[in-house]
């Protein structure tokens, strides 16, 4: 696509070592940048009119509150999520598949099926519905993103989440629905050791 984040990197290369972003739409350092049908989002177990629907609506709304911005103290220049923001994500995604054997796959499921590609969870398992209620959820506090604003000094115009996403499956618990993270990772892992034979044979 040629898009090249705040200091000349191609997103390519951004996801040279794994797909990073947040909700699967918002990568750190691309700002009021907004993506649709992606990795990292329910797209997989959903068809491609819907999840583009609640994607671009998720955008309308980001660029709404943006322009609303004008109507009070002060103007928003840019959004993007934080490195936090992208590595917690992340965890929740592969926490919902650690209950699966999906990473025992060696197919589009996770990209092993492509050479050289980083072989990583790539579909958010807890439907299209909750999918929708979470990430519409982030808007209210921009959750997960550093704002900046026109006329602030660049170094000092960035509000972060006070409670950022952490980059381990544990502590996932920022988001309410998923209470039992832990146990579910500790079954899932001897549920693995017990069907990883059968799996890899």
């Amino acid at each position: 696509m040629g898009l090249k984040d705040r200091n000349g990197t191609d997103l390519r290369d951004y996801w040279k070592n794994g797909i990073r972003s947040y909700m699967g739409m918002t990568s750190s350092g691309f700002p009021n940048a907004f993506m649709c049908y992606t990795s990292l989002a329910p797209t997989a177990i959903s068809n491609a009119t819907s999840i583009i629907e609640v994607q671009s609506d998720f955008a309308v709304a980001a660029i709404k509150k943006i322009l609303d911005s004008e109507k009070q103290d002060r103007k928003i220049k840019s959004v993007e999520p934080t490195h936090e923001a992208e590595d917690g994500w992340e965890a929740y995604v592969d926490a919902q598949n650690a209950q699966t054997l999906m990473p025992f796959t060696e197919s589009w499921w996770t990209g092993a099926n492509i050479p050289g590609k980083k072989a990583q969870q790539l579909t958010y398992l807890r439907g299209l519905n909750v999918y929708e209620e979470e990430i519409m959820a982030k808007l209210e506090g921009w959750q997960g993103f550093d704002v900046r604003y026109w006329g602030a000094d660049e170094n000092s115009a960035v509000e972060s989440d006070p409670n950022p996403l952490k980059r381990k499956a544990e502590d996932v618990s920022h988001v309410d629905h998923v209470e039992d993270t832990q146990q579910d990772l500790e079954d899932a892992s001897e549920a693995r050791d017990i069907l990883r034979p059968t799996a890899l044979a």
